[in-house]
């Protein structure tokens, strides 16, 4: 049987919709049944996907942070020291500041009393956010010939979050890593030793509440040694070494999850409609732009982040250092550069060294040269090029020599890039100001013609004797592209400096400019992948129906109610 439908419109020629004419139809209670019983599913599944949406999701960043040195960062301790009263024990917290050991610590929150012979130290305290110690001893032992046993209840560093019942937190970190001296004892100490406690912290942001609530409290390992007195009195320290790193821990909104469920009739049987024909022009245009703007991505990959402990590289792995300084001062034959670690290595005039390669690097396009010094037209020496330190703590410096090597010098300099490990390539996921930061900082200077202009780089003038010393935090970075298979192990800095006149046995030092170096024992991982190519193609077809079902709603919606109207 064939239906006369009329003269079609070019548009209705289009409709993927084509719809059955009320008279081919029929309705029944089965149907009607099913009808309810379909509504009721999608109400509630639609009500489970609102309760869906609001609901908090959790999620967790790396970053680093520029260390200041200017912060006060809470200390809430609670140890006992065994066998003295509270009148023999002194506490205090030493730092160095420009070249000068500093004491100080506020007490006024700390509660020393007795209990069962021994002196019970809690309450809470303020220190610096710099390299110190936290030092517990005798004011007097009478003897050289002592111990100072102990007990720690709990040290929390930064905000305490586990006194407030009210208090931010996250279920899926544990209290351990926030208090790993929990109920130590060191009871067993021998006569005339120090114990020592290295704490690694880590600063650690919550803000898992709407409200805007948020704490800063600190994640920290610690390793523990025992070190003969070299005064014969024993002593407890507890030193504080501070990562640049930063873990935050938020809430974000979840995403509606969309369920469809349609079903077409014949195509054969189907009528054709301009509004059918317009919403399939629509479909089309939307999905084809969504294809056209998601295929650059997929091109491009992604680069997924993480951050691990890793100590096997420590003191084992030479790491190659890219230098471009100009001593302003000095010519080449009046400075040296010089490089000291933890081993015992100290070269003097490093830039005498001749140039080598390593067998891992006989492939590359590119040789590391060693640095070179030259003199500049103004009287200065320029330093370019590679040396190699350890990762372990040590320091490069750059000192005056000959007839220079005397107080009355000075030592002004340019920094335009100081950069660890290898050279990568940069890209818009990962921040490269990071991996130089030395050169990516900036300054005016006034031109020839008289402008200001901004340039990048370090630059510091010096005094008669000044001595500048940068204290750099370094942090192992790998960038991985699981594609090619090539990896590269760059470091991530931050730096703090200070400048001052030394002294030794109470005569002025000439001046000389130190890096430290202070590598963080965790890693951050940039991983490039690739989204695989059966992943992109289900996407966008789950793009493709899910944008011709709704539709679809809109279509019957219209087609009922114009029925409804004809009848």
């Amino acid at each position: 049987m064939m239906m006369d439908t009329g003269p079609q419109n070019p548009l209705a020629s289009l409709d993927f919709y084509r719809t059955l004419p009320s008279d081919l139809t029929a309705k029944s209670k089965s149907g009607g049944l099913i009808s309810v019983g379909t509504m009721v599913i999608i109400f509630m599944l639609l009500w489970a996907e609102i309760g869906n949406f609001f609901a908090e999701r959790k999620y967790s960043t790396i970053m680093v942070e520029r260390v200041t040195g200017h912060d006060k960062i809470g200390l809430n301790i609670n140890m006992t020291v065994q066998d003295y009263g509270c009148h023999s024990i002194y506490l205090k917290y030493r730092t160095r500041t420009k070249g000068y050991l500093i004491d100080h610590v506020d007490q006024s929150h700390l509660r020393f009393h007795d209990e069962n012979g021994g002196c019970v130290i809690s309450g809470e305290t303020s220190i610096d956010k710099v390299p110190g110690y936290l030092e517990i001893a005798l004011r007097r032992a009478g003897t050289k010939e002592v111990a100072l046993p102990h007990t720690i209840e709990h040290i929390y560093i930064g905000d305490n979050i586990f006194d407030d019942d009210e208090a931010v937190w996250h279920e899926d970190i544990p209290e351990i890593v926030f208090n790993p001296l929990r109920e130590h004892d060191e009871s067993d100490v021998a006569v005339g030793m120090n114990t020592e406690y290295h704490l690694q912290l880590v600063h650690t942001a919550l803000h898992l509440d709407r409200s805007g609530k948020a704490a800063d409290p600190y994640q920290y390992s610690y390793s523990t040694k025992h070190v003969e007195s070299k005064t014969g009195y024993p002593s407890i320290k507890i030193f504080f070494d501070w990562s640049p790193i930063t873990i935050k821990y938020g809430i974000k909104m979840d995403f509606i999850r969309k369920v469809d469920i349609f079903h077409s009739p014949s195509y054969d049987v189907a009528e054709p409609t301009n509004l059918g024909g317009g919403l399939s022009l629509t479909a089309i245009i939307f999905c084809a732009l969504c294809f056209f703007s998601e295929i650059g991505s997929f091109r491009n990959g992604r680069t997924k982040e993480m951050v691990y402990l890793e100590n096997a590289v420590g003191g084992k792995e030479m790491i190659p250092v890219y230098l471009d300084i100009t001593i302003l001062d000095l010519k080449c034959e009046h400075v040296t550069l010089d490089i000291q670690d933890g081993h015992g290595r100290y070269e003097i005039d490093e830039h005498r060294m001749e140039k080598k390669k390593s067998e891992a690097e006989e492939d590359d396009v590119e040789e590391r040269k060693d640095v070179e010094k030259v003199d500049t037209d103004e009287g200065g020496c320029h330093f370019q090029g590679y040396i190699h330190v350890r990762h372990m703590k040590g320091n490069f410096h750059f000192t005056p020599r000959g007839e220079h090597h005397h107080p009355n010098s000075t030592i002004s300099h340019k920094i335009d890039a100081i950069k660890f490990g290898d050279q990568i390539v940069y890209d818009e996921d990962i921040p490269n100001n990071s991996f130089n930061l030395f050169g990516t900082e900036a300054r005016e200077h006034e031109g020839e013609d008289g402008e200001t202009y901004e340039t990048r780089g370090v630059m510091k003038e010096s005094y008669e004797g000044e001595t500048h010393d940068y204290l750099v935090k370094l942090v192992r970075t790998e960038i991985a592209d699981l594609d090619t298979g090539t990896y590269a192990y760059p470091y991530q800095y931050t730096y703090t400096h200070r400048h001052f006149v030394g002294h030794h046995k109470g005569k002025p030092l000439p001046p000389r400019i130190f890096f430290r170096l202070d590598f963080s024992p965790l890693t951050m991982k940039f991983t490039r992948v690739q989204d695989s190519f059966l992943v992109f193609i289900s996407r966008h077809l789950a793009l493709i129906g899910g944008t011709f079902a709704v539709l679809k709603m809109f279509h019957t919606g219209a087609h009922v109610a114009r029925e409804a109207k004809f009848q």
